[in-house]
C-alpha cells in the first residue's frame, strides 16, 4: 500500500503530464502535436441521414486522477476536446422554411467544407457506431462525388422517416416493414371487436 507522500507525488506527476499535453495542443511551439491536432487544408462534403443532423466533437485521451472511495486517488484516462464542434446537416427542415437553405440529396442532408482529418478522425474513433457501420453518414472528396453517392444510397433506411400507413403490396401486407402486421382499420359500426383489438 502506496503511503500518503506517494501518492501525492503520483498526482502531482500526473497533473504535470496533464498540463504539459494542454500546453502542446493550446500554444504555438514546433514540438511535434498529436495527429489530431494537426490541421489541414484539405476538406469534405459530409452527407448524413440522421434527421436533425449532428454535432461532431473530437477528444483525445489523457492521464489524470479520480478520487477512490475511503480516500485517496488513482490514475485514469479522460477524455480531453480538441478542436472545434462541427455542426453537421441532417435532412429535416422547419417548417416554413426556405427549402433551398439545405440541400438534401437521396435523403441525406449535405454539409460543405468539413475539414477532412477532423472528419476522419471522428469515423475512426466512432466505427463501431450503427450509423457510420450503416452508412448513414460518410464523406466524399467533391461535392459531385458526394451527391452521387447519396442518391445511389437512397434506399438506405435510417428507421426515423415518417411512417407509410398507407401503401400496401399486392399480398395486402403493408409497405413499410415497421408497421405492425396485424393491424385492424377502426370501423364504428363493427362490434366484433372492442378497443384492444380482442
Amino acid at each position: 500500500m502506496a503511503t500518503a507522500a506517494q501518492r501525492k507525488a503520483e498526482r502531482a506527476r500526473l497533473r504535470r503530464e496533464t498540463s504539459a499535453v494542454e500546453a502542446a495542443t493550446h500554444d504555438g511551439s514546433t514540438e511535434e502535436k498529436p495527429a489530431a491536432i494537426k490541421k489541414s487544408r484539405d476538406t469534405v462534403t459530409v452527407c448524413c441521414k440522421i434527421m436533425n443532423g449532428l454535432i461532431l466533437q473530437n477528444h483525445v485521451l489523457v492521464d489524470d486522477v479520480e478520487p477512490v472511495f475511503g480516500g485517496g486517488f488513482r490514475p485514469c484516462k479522460k477524455a480531453r476536446k480538441v478542436g472545434e464542434p462541427i455542426k453537421i446537416n441532417g435532412p429535416a427542415r422547419a417548417p416554413g422554411s426556405d427549402p433551398d437553405a439545405k440541400q438534401v440529396t437521396g435523403g441525406y442532408g449535405l454539409t460543405f467544407n468539413v475539414p477532412k482529418d477532423d472528419f476522419e478522425k471522428w469515423m475512426h474513433d466512432n466505427a463501431e457506431l450503427d450509423m457510420v457501420r450503416n452508412r448513414l453518414i460518410f464523406a466524399a472528396d467533391s461535392s459531385e462525388r458526394a451527391k452521387d453517392q447519396a442518391r445511389d444510397q437512397k434506399t438506405i433506411r435510417s428507421g426515423l422517416e415518417p411512417l407509410n400507413t398507407e401503401g400496401r403490396k399486392g399480398n395486402g401486407d403493408y409497405i413499410d416493414p415497421r408497421m405492425p402486421r396485424n393491424l385492424k382499420k377502426y370501423k364504428p359500426d363493427d362490434d366484433s371487436t372492442d378497443i384492444r383489438g380482442a
